[in-house]
């Protein structure tokens, strides 16, 4: 007798916790499917982990089980080609008139058994939906930052804005993650990623950018007009500044030398050949040293000079 003996004329289903999109109660209600989930939430769902735990005391005992799950997800890749694997319980198709009746159903969550159950135009299967990816504002600003030429851009926000997975990419990339067996609580995730991406490197490279990668050619300047007359000014200076410190030097002692106190000409002269120097050094083709010794003669010339 089902009308005193509810429990009897139920299978069990194990639904999704309330808070979760889910619609069994209305899919068993309208279609007649007499299953029914029993976890504690007011829809009966259970938590994630009871429902793995569900999942693998049925399967250590042979036992048939029915309940929601989805995919790509690790759990559902564990079990492809086992004689455990998830078996897809189809449904009527998807319309958009179904997919408008679930949008309005509410209170989940609530002990509305009205709600629950929803309207008969919504009983349909699950219909596809396409992966997103978040990307942070800040990427775009830094990779196209306006204070840098356009040229001189980087093209990571643009390889991420056009990176595209599919449901199977995610699926292999899933599995390859199980496969890995050595660290089975983190799933391997780095060598998984790294070992797709090396199978899958063509698929990649389609989502660089058309004018990448670039290569940065060397201008060659030190032949310009500009450049060979500053190098012959910065060469005529130093020489200029030699015969300073030759002369400042040898008159040293003299009575008009002695006025203008020769080590105070010591350090203007000094300081000003360094500053030649390192300007004279920006006329040549620069080496690693050269750049950094470059500012250090910059400054302590000017410290010479100046102080």
């Amino acid at each position: 007798n089902c009308n005193n003996i509810l429990n009897k004329c139920h299978g069990h289903i194990t639904d999704y916790p309330c808070r979760w999109s889910s619609f069994v109660p209305q899919l068993t209600h309208n279609l007649n499917i007499a299953l029914k989930s029993g976890g504690s939430d007011p829809v009966g769902g259970y938590s994630y982990q009871s429902m793995t735990e569900i999942w693998a005391a049925a399967n250590h005992t042979k036992s048939a089980v029915i309940m929601m799950w989805w995919k790509p997800e690790a759990l559902y890749q564990t079990h492809i080609g086992t004689d455990s694997e998830f078996t897809h319980v189809v449904l009527p198709p998807p319309t958009q008139e179904c997919k408008e009746s679930r949008e309005r159903y509410t209170g989940r969550c609530t002990n509305d058994t009205d709600a629950h159950r929803g309207s008969e135009l919504g009983i349909c299967d699950s219909s596809a939906q396409s992966l997103r990816k978040m990307i942070s504002s800040a990427l775009k600003e830094l990779a196209q930052d306006p204070t840098v030429e356009p040229e001189l851009w980087s093209p990571a926000y643009d390889i991420i804005k056009n990176y595209r997975v599919t449901e199977l990419d995610l699926g292999d990339l899933l599995s390859r993650w199980l496969e890995q067996k050595l660290d089975p609580h983190g799933f391997d995730a780095r060598n998984a990623v790294c070992q797709w991406a090396a199978d899958n490197l063509d698929m990649l490279e389609s989502f660089i950018p058309e004018t990448y990668p670039r290569v940065v050619e060397e201008q060659k300047t030190s032949d310009e007009p500009i450049f060979i007359t500053a190098a012959v000014s910065a060469n005529v200076v130093m020489v200029l500044l030699l015969v300073s410190l030759f002369f400042t030097y040898r008159k040293r002692n003299t009575k008009a030398m002695y006025y203008v106190q020769p080590s105070f000409l010591y350090f203007l002269e000094i300081g000003l050949l360094l500053v030649t120097t390192a300007a004279w050094q920006m006329t040549v083709p620069s080496e690693a040293g050269a750049c950094i010794v470059r500012p250090w003669l910059e400054s302590i010339g000017y410290y010479f000079a100046l102080a």
